[in-house]
């Protein structure tokens, strides 16, 4: 079994019309991060919610087309095929304080966004393709 041992936390801000995603993607990319974890609060213009079925090994997209509370976000940073992944999950409140949550997506504008990412050395930490659940996981290697 691997061990990661945590190094540095950098706090990061996703800025006014910034895809969430794409910001972590860029900024892991950026740093050559391929092993860490993600946590943080924000606003968000739009948002974009996974689900995956486990049946049909189909992911689906929610798109909140409205202004969002970013509750929470966390998730982890890994590598596949020599490129940082970002996997997420968020939760999110409108202004009913109606809660959604799911898989972090591609589509998430921000209004603001405060993430802490924590690095750890002893990585990368790699996924590879699992067929059982047809999705990337942690490989053991």
């Amino acid at each position: 079994m691997q061990k990661l041992t945590p190094r540095e936390i950098i706090p990061h801000v996703v800025r006014l019309d910034e895809d969430l995603m794409e910001s972590l993607q860029s900024f892991a990319s950026a740093n050559g991060l391929f092993a860490g974890r993600f946590s943080g609060t924000g606003l968000l213009k739009t948002a974009a919610l996974g689900f995956f079925n486990q049946v049909d090994k189909e992911l689906t997209t929610l798109k909140m087309n409205k202004m969002v509370e970013l509750v929470s976000i966390k998730g982890d940073i890994s590598e596949k095929n020599g490129v940082p992944v970002i996997s997420g999950k968020i939760i999110v409140a409108d202004q009913d304080r109606k809660l959604s949550g799911g898989a972090l997506q591609p589509g998430s504008k921000v209004f603001t966004a405060e993430i802490f990412i924590e690095v750890f050395d002893g990585g990368p930490l790699k996924r590879s393709f699992d067929p059982s659940t047809g999705l990337s996981v942690w490989s053991e290697e």
